[in-house]
């Protein structure tokens, strides 16, 4: 109850531990049938959100390619996930929010992968988008999406039709 009503975070980790005693009570109380027609949406909803994720992660992946196609000097760069894995072995550096960017440095910015606020004075470079617009998103601070954090948004899962990430390189000043 405290995670559900108190705690404004949608990660399935925090009820894990509720699931079998739950499944336990429930099924004493339910008919074979009443299972098979609650449980299947359930399975319905875990494999689209299976998809949805590693669809997102793909496009992360997808649009730190063509940035690296496109400049291969590695710069700076903000975000999470699958994003920052990627960066990183692209050999782009992690900078912290509210660090100084040395005059010139080139910083990407994915849209969806958690993003920190973005330094003043910033020019943009060329923005990079992922081809895959799957509907289903886990990750989309614009419509209020953030399956992984509550400050990209309530819902867990959401409908969108643009593309999955959007990278924007950004020169500084």
């Amino acid at each position: 109850i405290g995670v559900i009503v108190g705690h404004n975070y949608a990660s399935g980790r925090y009820l894990l531990p509720a699931i079998l005693p739950l499944a336990i009570l429930g099924a004493e109380r339910l008919s074979r049938r009443a299972l098979i027609v609650g449980v299947l949406p359930w399975f319905a909803l875990a494999g689209a959100s299976s998809v949805a994720e590693q669809r997102q992660a793909q496009a992360a992946v997808d649009v730190v390619a063509q940035l690296t196609a496109a400049e291969p000097t590695p710069g700076l760069f903000t975000g999470e996930w699958t994003a920052r894995w990627a960066l990183s072995r692209a050999g782009w550096r992690f900078v912290s929010p509210g660090a100084a960017l040395p005059p010139g440095a080139l910083y990407a910015e994915p849209l969806h992968s958690s993003p920190a606020a973005r330094p003043p004075g910033l020019a943009p470079v060329a923005v990079f988008e992922s081809p895959d617009r799957f509907p289903l998103r886990i990750n989309d601070p614009e419509r209020g999406v953030g399956l992984h954090a509550e400050t990209l948004g309530a819902l867990p899962l959401g409908l969108g039709l643009g593309p999955l990430e959007r990278l924007t390189l950004y020169e500084a000043p």
